[in-house]
């Protein structure tokens, strides 16, 4: 689970020591900050009502931020505190996922936006597995981490 975006009281961000800095790239910190948010029996909603516009992103830039969400969570994976829990979320998401624009936006808007759902979804695992296949290793504290 990643945050993609999050709003919490600071005192409980530093209650659990807030994200992870060992971590090398983006999704990988998040993935285990709410991992790490709800074994100590915090609960997460998502709210509707907040939404946030990320009007800079190009395709390009958008597909480099997938990607990299891939390569996170990958390395948190390999991490022990995911204990080794890669299971992919049940087709039914990813088919909930690109319905739900459809529920929400007129046609166009839909199509767009179905689109570039599944546009983040291919870049995600093209991360993860260029992630597994390159074994990337970096110099900043993987080891920390518990990662081999």
């Amino acid at each position: 689970m990643a945050t993609n975006n999050l709003a919490l009281p600071a005192k409980l961000f530093h209650a659990i020591n807030g994200f992870d800095t060992h971590f090398p790239l983006a999704a990988a910190e998040e993935r285990d900050f709410c991992y790490r948010w709800l074994n100590n029996g915090y609960t997460m909603s998502y709210v509707p009502e907040a939404v946030v516009h990320h009007n800079h992103l190009t395709l390009l830039s958008f597909w480099r931020q997938q990607f990299n969400y891939g390569r996170g969570t990958f390395l948190f994976h390999r991490t022990k505190r995911s204990a080794g829990d890669s299971t992919p979320e049940p087709k039914s998401f990813y088919w909930h996922l690109i319905r739900y624009p459809f529920s929400k936006a007129a046609l166009f808007k839909a199509f767009i936006l179905a689109t570039l759902m599944v546009i983040s979804q291919v870049a995600v695992i093209d991360g993860y597995f260029w992630e597994g296949v390159n074994k990337t290793e970096f110099d900043n504290g993987t080891k920390n981490l518990g990662i081999e």
